[in-house]
């Protein structure tokens, strides 16, 4: 990252494609799974209700009839229930790899939000933000923490 704003400009002007490759749920906020949506520049690229899943890093009992602990983007599938076979992934609905997938020519700000709608502040939880201002090609990863919610995105540059 660079505090010059002249760097930053140019770096800015580098067309890169950004693409997710996978958001593992490391530690949950809520006993029942979290509402997790992502932004990507202030666009909303992913949420919970689309996918069909809240995320939690547990997956016995109920929570694993409701819950996924990893997505993974470069196939639109999410873990499963942790009583199956190891590496259980079913589809998500309503999205696809190349909805993941995105072709830049500025800094990238990759924003998690927990939902909150249901609660009486109505305020949802920001979880973290990743930024990619100076872009480098090949696999990155930024591990987000908000109060007691841990998780980690995995994502590629490519030039």
């Amino acid at each position: 990252m660079s505090d010059n704003p002249e760097k930053q400009a140019r770096a800015s002007e580098v067309p890169y494609t950004l693409q997710l490759l996978s958001l593992q749920c490391l530690r949950a906020q809520e006993r029942d799974g979290d509402e997790i949506y992502i932004y990507l520049n202030k666009d909303k690229i992913f949420t919970w209700e689309k996918a069909g899943r809240k995320m939690s890093n547990q997956l016995a009992g109920s929570r694993g009839k409701t819950c996924t602990n990893e997505i993974d983007f470069t196939t639109a599938e999410m873990q499963i229930e942790d009583a199956l076979p190891r590496d259980t992934f079913i589809p998500m609905e309503g999205y696809t790899p190349e909805d993941f997938k995105f072709h830049m020519n500025h800094m990238a700000d990759i924003m998690i939000m927990e939902d909150d709608d249901y609660l009486f502040d109505r305020k949802d939880d920001m979880v973290g933000h990743a930024f990619i201002i100076e872009p480098k090609a090949g696999d990155h990863r930024h591990v987000f923490k908000w109060e007691n919610s841990m998780y980690k995105l995995r994502y590629r540059v490519m030039l």
